[in-house]
């Protein structure tokens, strides 16, 4: 199934980063998914073919790309479990998600999973191709701006899931945290070429202990 995906001929195309992530995600069928970045639709995709949820909505900057995950998403049957939206994630808000037919639209989400630019623009070159620019380097979405969404869109008692690169392990682990995040599960995976990606499970470090409830 992972090789059964519309995506564009040149340009951004998904890789084995995707195909982990949506492994490492967990879900329930009563719960909610937002996917921060979710380029042609691969992660909920594969995530709901494995362990159905409630429904998901995937967010994508590049018009291009939201059109192929809407294209992935009918192809699979998956028009009332995922819905894709044309939007900045700086820019995101509550009132946007009232564009699909949720009763409620959701204010905030049980898992949000996220596998976003991995190089600072500081680091190497840019690709002169906008769409590989864009996936790679934090051109338009940095670190920090994707975690305080995390912040603004994750319930209280939610998850996240992140892949990033594991180069900036400690950078990551201290924005996390200092935003109020506690780390779950931690995992590495090495990829082609040597290269070792960073999996992250977190949670909102103030949430309820449930041994202290009741």
């Amino acid at each position: 199934m992972a090789s059964s995906f519309f995506q564009p001929r040149r340009g951004y195309r998904f890789s084995s980063d995707s195909i982990a992530l949506a492994e490492f995600i967990r879900i329930s069928r009563h719960e909610t998914l937002l996917d921060l970045g979710t380029g042609v639709g691969v992660v909920p995709i594969l995530t709901y073919h494995r362990s159905p949820f409630r429904y998901a909505v995937g967010v994508e900057l590049q018009p291009e790309l939201a059109d192929l995950a809407r294209k992935n998403v009918n192809m699979y049957g998956m028009e009332n479990q995922i819905h894709v939206l044309d939007r900045n994630i700086v820019e995101l808000v509550p009132s946007d998600f009232s564009a699909f037919p949720l009763d409620p639209p959701p204010l905030q989400f049980d898992v949000i999973c996220a596998n976003p630019p991995f190089w600072a623009i500081r680091q190497g070159r840019i690709n002169p191709n906008p769409q590989k620019a864009l996936a790679r380097h934090e051109v338009g979405l940095g670190l920090a701006q994707l975690v305080h969404a995390f912040q603004r869109f994750l319930a209280t008692d939610g998850r996240i899931y992140l892949m990033h690169s594991a180069e900036r392990e400690t950078e990551i682990l201290e924005t996390l945290a200092v935003s109020g995040f506690q780390i779950v599960q931690k995992r590495y995976c090495l990829f082609h070429k040597n290269r070792k990606r960073l999996l992250l499970e977190c949670d909102l470090a103030t949430r309820a202990d449930p041994k202290l409830e009741g």
